[in-house]
């Protein structure tokens, strides 16, 4: 990626006009606040974000999109972090927030929702495969909650009864549909290898696969969480994050998609043609390609 130095006179209105550099991603640095930056990805979204080390350990927290955030804004929220990580706090975990009762000067740390960056994503996909403390279905399970939004519990009671591949699609409870783009059938397919449960060595747990009622998933509740924990989140170098992130990560995604193409999310939700789901296939090959 490149990184070249944002203009000293940088304002809202020239900051529109800033734009990828050699058709790659880039990054922004601002020589007179250490850490802030302005990313801007291959989709043209632009983000400001704080950029700090933490028990020798690089941290990034997302501060917010412009012009969803202005410029002013996003420094004074870069001053605030700053300020908070010179106090010891690392705020990629956790941010304080004012409490609304009488006594304003008591604060509350509150866990920061986590949606990968780009990065992020790329470390997570390419890497997720090389952890063999993890079984291949743990592994087709997370890629699947990245590709489709789908919710952990949602993925872990859905049967195969719900999911028609030649029709690309997957319903949940009878009433969300989800259209699967490309990456998604590929990981469904992968799954279907596993239908005799050859990945499993335990005769009870074929067995107990086996009575499943055709799930499609056949884990614990809890097998994914593990799989994220500290210690699998450190083998994958990001920050710990849950199974959950990644849906929020791909909605996300989305939102960023449409306000692009200057398509509202209802707008594309609201049929199989307008919703272009298959960006997230796209865009998760591009990166991995890179």
């Amino acid at each position: 990626e490149l990184m070249p130095n944002l203009p000293k006179n940088i304002t809202d209105n020239s900051l529109k006009d800033l734009d990828l550099i050699e058709n790659q991603e880039t990054v922004y640095l601002d020589t007179s606040r250490k850490g802030f930056l302005l990313t801007i990805d291959i989709r043209g979204i632009k983000t400001f974000s704080f950029e700090y080390k933490f028990n020798k350990l690089l941290r990034s927290v997302s501060i917010g999109t412009h012009p969803n955030i202005s410029l002013n804004k996003a420094r004074l929220k870069w001053l605030e972090y700053s300020k908070k990580v010179l106090d010891g706090k690392d705020i990629w975990l956790y941010t304080n927030v004012e409490n609304s009762q009488e006594d304003n000067n008591l604060n509350e740390e509150k866990a920061i929702t986590r949606i990968l960056s780009e990065k992020e994503i790329t470390l997570f996909w390419e890497r997720i495969d090389s952890i063999n403390q993890l079984s291949a279905i743990t592994k087709l399970a997370l890629k699947l909650i990245l590709l489709t939004g789908i919710q952990k519990d949602d993925l872990l009671l859905a049967t195969w009864d719900d999911i028609n591949i030649n029709k690309r699609s997957w319903v949940l409870n009878s009433k969300k549909e989800v259209f699967l783009n490309s990456l998604s059938i590929e990981m469904l397919l992968e799954i279907q290898d596993f239908e005799h449960h050859t990945a499993y060595s335990n005769t009870a747990l074929k067995q107990a696969i086996i009575d499943s009622n055709n799930r499609v998933i056949n884990l614990s509740p809890r097998t994914l969480d593990r799989a994220l924990s500290k210690q699998g989140c450190k083998r994958l170098g990001i920050i710990p994050f849950q199974p959950n992130d990644l849906a929020e990560t791909h909605n996300k995604l989305i939102e960023d998609y449409a306000e692009v193409k200057e398509i509202s999310v209802k707008e594309q939700h609201s049929s199989y043609d307008n919703y272009d789901s298959e960006f997230i296939a796209k865009y998760i090959k591009s990166l991995v390609d890179a």
